[in-house]
């Protein structure tokens, strides 16, 4: 009978060992996750993961909560949000082993009220097999936990002002696509690399040339846009987390017409679209000093994850280089682990 126990759990676990759509939650490839590191775009990077797992190598820069998935707990010692009292309003990046128990570990943090930024980091599997290196060094203690009231000091993309005035909408690849060929978009932004542009990307997209690291250098600008600061804008990255800082900065410099981050490439081509290897677009709406957005406003935007998406379909080519993006990566939905003492006995194994 326990041998059949453990072999449930087992399953389960290589079943569940892997990030967790969660609204509010961004995913990160592992690219758009040392983007962020190296950009200063976190508040506190967090490690979930067991004290063995981290005496085994981490992340530079993080800070070890000690198993938070399986908060709370009588069987495992765990960390407790409240330990990162004061970055409540933060941005805020978890991540684990695969990005399971970062799932959780954000679930636990948002209900004990941490409603900044919040990004999951997968995990050290993905951030190895990337290419990047883990590290042996002692744990950091967030900025954020260091004063009573708490201060959030991270340079994106937690910053950009008036976010009550100027609304994003997430939006899928269907509805993305449904917007380009009816001419809903003034401008579609492709805010990754050269690198990753040339290998593929949305037909009748503008490359701003990795415009979440604005401000970094040898990046597009905001400015680029000037003439479309009222248009309707999608703007989309890999996975969605460069977007939303690219978005960011956009709004910023003053952009708060019909916003939209389209995600990323993962999505569109896990949703069956092609990508393309054209000339980079012209938005009619810089054509002008003062701008004229000409998009078919056929549908009001609506809120988080299925909006609607504006397009423009009469753009002229050109070489335009604007504009790199973070995002978020692909993955499967299995969160509903009801028992924080399964996710700690998961968390032994594979997770």
């Amino acid at each position: 009978m326990m041998l059949a126990v453990l072999s449930f759990l087992l399953l389960l676990a290589f079943v569940a060992a892997q990030p967790s759509n969660i609204d509010g939650v961004t995913i990160l490839d592992p690219e758009d996750f040392k983007s962020g590191i190296d950009s200063g775009e976190y508040d506190a990077i967090i490690d979930v993961r067991s004290q063995s797992e981290w005496d085994a190598g981490h992340i530079e820069g993080a800070t070890l909560a000690l198993n938070l998935a399986a908060y709370p707990s009588d069987e495992v010692e765990t960390a407790s949000p409240t330990d990162f009292a004061g970055c409540e309003t933060c941005t805020i990046v978890i991540y684990c082993r695969s990005g399971a128990r970062a799932s959780v570990a954000l679930q636990n943090m948002m209900a004990a009220g941490f409603n900044g930024t919040l990004y999951n980091g997968q995990g050290t599997n993905q951030w190895e097999d990337a290419g990047y290196s883990l590290i042996n060094g002692d744990s950091v203690v967030p900025p954020c936990e260091l004063n009573e009231i708490g201060q959030c000091t991270a340079t994106a993309p937690s910053t950009a002002p008036t976010p009550e005035e100027v609304k994003v909408t997430v939006i899928e690849p269907e509805t993305f696509k449904n917007g380009i060929d009816n001419g809903e978009f003034d401008a579609v932004i492709d805010v990754r690399t050269q690198d990753e542009w040339d290998e593929g990307h949305i037909e009748g997209a503008t490359l701003a040339l990795n415009l979440a690291l604005f401000g970094t250098g040898g990046t597009a600008s905001p400015a680029d846009f000037t003439g479309c600061e009222t248009c309707t804008i999608v703007v989309y990255c890999r996975s969605g987390g460069r977007a939303l800082a690219a978005l960011d900065h956009l709004i910023a410099a003053g952009f708060n017409g019909t916003l939209y981050n389209g995600q990323g490439t993962s999505q569109w081509t896990n949703a069956g679209y092609p990508l393309v290897t054209t000339d980079s677009m012209l938005p009619p709406c810089t054509n002008t000093e003062i701008g004229t957005c000409t998009a078919a406003m056929s549908m009001a935007p609506t809120d988080m994850p299925t909006g609607i998406t504006p397009d423009d379909s009469t753009m002229a080519p050109t070489t335009m280089t604007t504009g790199d993006t973070p995002e978020d990566s692909a993955s499967t939905a299995i969160h509903s682990w009801p028992m924080p003492l399964l996710v700690g006995l998961l968390s032994v194994f594979v997770v």
